[in-house]
């Protein structure tokens, strides 16, 4: 449970009490058992009962000695099986390696694999058949990749966004809100619901009464608000909350980005600079609608103040002589708006406005094709410059005194590509880059976002800690090796049991992961132990060792009985778990941590039978040292 604390502070914080408890629990636990029962156990004797081994145990233990010969001599087999039920994620490789100028490589080791994996034969068709055969049960995990993330644990709630095309205002948006909040407003079984308007963008949270939450009401307002949004076409909407479904029908472009790039160093200038470099490369893709860089304050939107800039064709201007205060003249006749006077009626200051009678009227498209008269030649501005909409500013963000910029673009294909193009672009950036700037991708999730496995890595450290604790315990480097390899054998049954049931991974689902290291490896090293203990050479009177001499047969005679002092007592803390975890399911797949750490923990303890049974004992050093005697 150490590698909770070196989380981020927001996942921390989330997973901190729960780490915290368990320690404890632990520690209060240890303390009993090293004085409060040993005082019991002298003061309350029990006697040792007599147990007489009966046939049906007899014949038992002999098949299970069967069985782990014969696992022995097949274990090349249950190894390839491991490997392939775990998975090899082939599907993760790139498809093509490039060199620091980001070319292709077409020779040495790089060049060979451009020419094998890279190639048009493994792309087309061998990818599509290797990748399923070999990627296993992590590859099936990874698929559902909408359902794994950050879940934040609130009350249960509909999320409804609208948005209006530029130019709307707030009444017209609020008129939008108070349609849809007179259509929730029907239903008795909801608590409440707060709305936020602005001039083109608004959000609207349903909430509902606590006997109705865990009701089917949630999600059939869901599909009523989905049916009227569709309907309705004065805005753009986006519902959300509930389940995993999301709903838009934004066919605008929006003020969020699909994807991100951050950029931080310690000039400001040149790292505005080169994140605009980024952005034109960017552009020069087809399949690219848009690449703007915006202060990192602002998230993952590009909401700021803008203006309409207008960019001459300065040759032009030159050639044709002309004059832009003639034309800056005539824009500020058609847009004039100024107040020209005071008056004051009955003590009251009244302001007297002078306004253009077609300043409404005089849009972007009248200033780029109105005909002016400019000295004798009739010219529009569409032929001496264009206009654009952009932003006038960023705001100035720092973090660890570095500058934070970030470079967001939208890509008109699958999600694949993009990755593809992001991928590359980030590669050319590590080339050409100062020292003292650095770009990094950026995603929606965070921490927790599918395609960034941060928190995953710290199961290596888990592994590592579990090394050398059995290796002090064994005083062995080979056996914590064996009972390392117990931890992906049980996660195969958490990747299992959420592809089958589909239910949402988040951070319980990750919880449960390093809960699962924990009782895993606590099984196996009570088989260990107990086998090491049994199998104890001990010295002769005169304080000498005896010669041994390898007994095969005999060791796993040995380790068959160490498997049935040790099964009850492991079969136990497996299933109490087990059923302990049941009333987390009560109140379904909507609980954010708890219900995904049950099903998570269950799922692979229940699979670590597999582990314990089969693979332990096919892989555990097994020799007894027996002497020539």
């Amino acid at each position: 449970l150490s590698v909770v604390f070196f989380m981020p502070e927001q996942t921390r914080r989330m997973l901190e009490d729960f780490s915290k408890v368990i320690i404890i629990s632990l520690t209060v636990s240890l303390c009993i058992a090293w004085f409060f029962v040993p005082v019991l156990v002298d003061r309350y004797p029990i006697r040792k009962a007599r147990k007489k081994q009966r046939r049906w145990q007899v014949a038992l233990s002999r098949l299970h000695e069967r069985l782990i010969f014969f696992l022995r001599r097949w274990r090349w087999a249950l190894l390839i099986a491991g490997i392939l039920g775990f998975g090899i994620p082939i599907q993760l490789l790139p498809a093509v390696l490039k060199d620091d100028k980001n070319v292709q490589e077409t020779e040495g080791w790089r060049g060979f694999y451009n020419k094998t994996v890279g190639g048009n034969w493994y792309q087309t068709k061998g990818k599509p058949v290797l990748e399923p055969m070999m990627g296993g049960t992590l590859r099936l995990f990874s698929k559902n990749s909408s359902r794994l993330g950050f879940r934040d644990p609130s009350r249960l709630s509909i999320n409804i966004r609208a948005s209006m095309p530029e130019g709307s205002t707030v009444e017209q948006m609020n008129e939008v809100m108070k349609s849809m909040e007179n259509y929730v407003s029907q239903y008795d079984q909801v608590d409440m619901f707060e709305t936020t308007v602005q001039a083109r963008n608004a959000s609207m949270t349903v909430t509902f009464r606590k006997e109705y939450e865990h009701s089917a009401f949630p999600l059939q307002l869901k599909q009523e608000i989905i049916y009227r949004a569709t309907i309705a076409g004065a805005a753009n909407w986006a519902v959300s909350g509930i389940d995993d479904q999301y709903f838009s029908n934004h066919v605008t472009t929006g003020e969020y980005f699909s994807y991100q790039v951050l950029f931080s160093g310690y000039n400001y200038d040149k790292l505005y600079e080169l994140a605009s470099d980024a952005a034109a490369r960017l552009l020069e893709n087809r399949r690219i609608s848009r690449a703007l860089v915006y202060s990192q304050s602002d998230g993952y939107r590009a909401e700021a103040n803008t203006e309409f800039y207008i960019d001459y064709n300065q040759e032009q201007i030159a050639y044709n002589r002309w004059s832009l205060n003639n034309y800056y003249t005539f824009l500020r006749q058609q847009l004039l708006d100024t107040r020209v006077a005071t008056l004051y009626e009955n003590g009251n200051a009244v302001n007297i406005q002078l306004v253009s009678g077609h300043k409404d009227a005089f849009d972007k498209w009248h200033i780029e094709n109105d005909l002016l008269d400019i000295g004798g030649r009739q010219m529009k501005l569409s032929e001496l410059g264009t206009i654009e909409k952009r932003r006038t500013g960023n705001n100035i963000y720092k973090e660890n005194q570095q500058y934070m910029l970030r470079l967001g673009f939208d890509f008109v294909g699958t999600s694949t590509l993009a990755n593809r193009v992001l991928d590359d672009e980030l590669q050319h950036l590590k080339t050409v880059l100062p020292v003292g700037y650095k770009a990094e991708r950026q995603s929606y999730g965070g921490w927790w976002d599918a395609s960034n496995k941060k928190q995953y890595r710290l199961l290596f450290l888990i592994i590592v800690i579990i090394y050398f604790m059995c290796a002090i315990l064994f005083e062995s480097l080979k056996q914590p090796f064996i009972i390392i390899s117990l931890i992906p054998l049980s996660f195969i049954g958490v990747f299992l049991t959420f592809y089958i049931s589909g239910f949402h991974f988040d951070q319980g689902g990750f919880a449960s992961m390093i809960l699962l290291c924990a009782i895993v490896i606590n099984a196996g090293i009570y088989f260990v132990n107990e086998y090491n203990l049994i199998t104890k050479g001990r010295p002769d009177a005169s304080g000498a060792l005896p010669t041994f001499r390898y007994d095969y047969r005999r060791a796993v005679h040995l380790y068959a009985k160490a498997f049935n002092h040790k099964i009850i007592p492991i079969s136990l803390t497996i299933l109490s778990t087990v059923l302990g975890l049941i009333p987390f399911l009560m109140e379904g797949p909507k609980e954010v941590f708890w219900f995904s750490f049950a099903v998570g923990a269950m799922g692979g303890m229940l699979f670590s039978f597999v582990a314990l049974f089969l693979y332990l004992p096919a892989f555990l050093p097994l020799g007894v040292k027996r002497s020539k005697k």
